[in-house]
């Protein structure tokens, strides 16, 4: 965490081992003017993670600096790590579990003092990693005795965010899941039921032969009432029909009010020739801002899902913390279960991490016939940049070379790390190369993890291909939003040498791009008009070319 501002103060949650540093405070974290200055560190799991059964160890699991700047006096991290409060209970303390592997750091503070606060008591075996036992720099440990600590009161001082109540532990979450699950199959079935189906073309048929003006209205509102509506390839593919009739082509368009909100269909259109009516083009326009029935429906059925993909989630956090019984087949199960990529892809991995990569390959075959990707290109290059990491991976694995890969596969992993459509796989290329000494970007320098040094490493590197920002930073307001939101940037300077235009990109939850915008990156915000979508949830994506 380096200079988060005011909106980052707690770090909670998270598992490093095996690094030379696990975490990392830099500078003013929380503005000082705020209350409550610098950050909270809480249920973090530092070497030799129990979750994961390793015992690498981090050569310094947590280390606080003022960031190589001098005139900056202030910690990066909360005066007080706990509750100061001597009537404390053990959900107020930072609970964070330390390495206990010999020689290496718990907490090297090079700032001001500060405070942190821990128990020694409880039954639980985690509990002498809760006390930082060796440390640099000035900490002040004090210890609350008393305060009994156990795995499930780790559980109730970090709370997951849960769409069940707490208190309902794996039982609870298990039956929101089967409630959502529930929601979703109904919502499908619905959908199937009333995209393109319908009787269009018998009504359409009878419209265009009706034998008066009251049949024809009669007809046209059975018509809207019907609501057949059909997906925008269809539409798309009635545009392009030669000679169709315009009445017939009004009438659906305006029964799909949805085609109004696609520029394409809308372009095609208004290229038909002979040429359509104003009176034609107006009334279908109008559909733009019309919500239907159907976006309802599209709105509650991503909501479910979401839901459902949370819950899934935080089911799969408490099968990992579940120190009562081994849930490996319980988490495999939910995961191979589960249709959405992003699961599959944890699933595979878990066979890949042990060395099961016979099973982990077969997974990685059954994706092919098992997840329907649909027709979102976005989708599909995701997968197939993650079958290539995939790839890598397991050879590395098989060969016991994963620190130790061949210049054609660093030269692939770089291909992705580098790759904006490749975010997943991009990631997780990027930690190996780090794992092999090497990278695809600028990673900020961190202040050697020792008090030796004349020189910090920080000051050695600063200026070494130092972008002049070097962590971009993006804010989408307001949240939610019905008309308009507001995109602001900074910290993208950088780009000025290469391009200076910046491409705004919004998707919805299937990954189709519905929204675009290009602008200059030195204009730092930009408004879009979101008043014609549907309801529901879009990702934003801002990149360069």
């Amino acid at each position: 965490m380096n200079e988060s501002g005011i909106n980052s103060k707690e770090v909670r949650r998270n598992q490093v081992d095996g690094y030379f540093v696990g975490m990392t405070a830099i500078g003013v974290n929380q503005d000082y003017s705020e209350q409550g200055v610098g950050l909270l560190y809480q249920c973090n799991e530092l070497s030799s993670s129990t979750t994961f059964n390793s015992t690498f160890g981090n050569a310094t699991d947590l280390f606080v600096t003022a960031g190589g700047n001098p005139n900056n006096n202030n910690n990066g991290i909360a005066q007080n790590q706990g509750d100061p409060s001597p009537t404390a209970t053990v959900s107020a303390l930072p609970n964070n579990l330390f390495g206990n592997v010999p020689g290496r750091v718990n907490i090297n503070n090079s700032t001001t003092s500060f405070n942190y606060f821990y128990t020694n008591s409880g039954t639980a075996p985690e509990v002498p990693r809760l006390e930082p036992s060796n440390v640099l720099g000035n900490v002040n440990k004090i210890a609350r005795t008393g305060v009994n600590f156990s795995m499930n009161n780790f559980l109730f001082a970090c709370p997951i965010a849960s769409i069940a109540n707490p208190g309902g532990g794996i039982a609870g979450l298990q039956n929101s899941l089967s409630i959502w699950e529930t929601n979703v199959d109904y919502l499908r079935g619905l959908k199937d039921q009333l995209l393109n189906g319908g009787n269009t073309t018998e009504i359409e048929a009878q419209l265009l032969f009706a034998d008066s003006p009251q049949e024809y209205q009669d007809l046209y509102l059975e018509l809207m009432n019907a609501a057949p509506y059909v997906e925008d390839f269809i539409l798309m593919e009635l545009c392009q029909l030669e000679n169709y009739p315009e009445l017939a082509l009004r009438n659906i368009m305006v029964a799909n009010p949805h085609s109004a909100r696609n520029e394409e269909i809308m372009m095609a259109i208004r290229e038909i020739e002979p040429a359509i009516s104003q009176q034609t083009l107006t009334d279908i326009e109008n559909g733009e801002l019309t919500f239907t029935t159907y976006d309802h429906l599209v709105y509650n059925l991503s909501k479910a899902q979401s839901e459902s993909e949370r819950a899934s989630w935080n089911l799969l956090q408490l099968y990992a913390q579940d120190t009562l019984q081994d849930r490996l087949a319980d988490t495999r199960n939910h995961l191979k279960n589960r249709d959405e990529p992003s699961f599959r892809y944890s699933l595979i991995e878990s066979y890949a991490i042990e060395g099961d990569l016979i099973t982990a390959q077969n997974e990685i075959i059954a994706f092919e016939t098992e997840i329907d990707l649909g027709e979102s290109e976005l989708l599909m290059s995701e997968w197939n940049a993650m079958k290539t990491y995939f790839s890598i991976l397991l050879q590395a694995i098989g060969s016991d070379e994963l620190r130790e890969l061949h210049e054609s596969q660093i030269s692939v992993l770089h291909s992705l790390a580098s790759d904006p459509w490749s975010f997943r796989a991009g990631n997780k290329a990027e930690a190996l190369l780090r794992m092999n000494d090497t990278t695809s970007g600028y990673i900020e320098p961190l202040e050697h993890a020792t008090l030796n040094s004349s020189k910090s490493d920080f000051e050695m590197r600063n200026d070494r291909d130092r972008p002049a920002s070097y962590f971009p930073k993006v804010e989408v307001s307001p949240i939610p939003a019905d008309h308009h939101i507001n995109v602001s940037w900074w910290g993208m300077e950088q780009w000025s040498a290469q391009n200076g235009s910046l491409n705004i990109l919004l998707m919805d939850n299937m990954g189709r791009l519905v929204l675009s915008a290009t602008t200059d990156y030195t204009q730092y915000a930009h408004t879009m008009d979101i008043s014609h979508l549907a309801p529901g949830l879009y990702h934003l994506l801002l990149n360069q070319n």
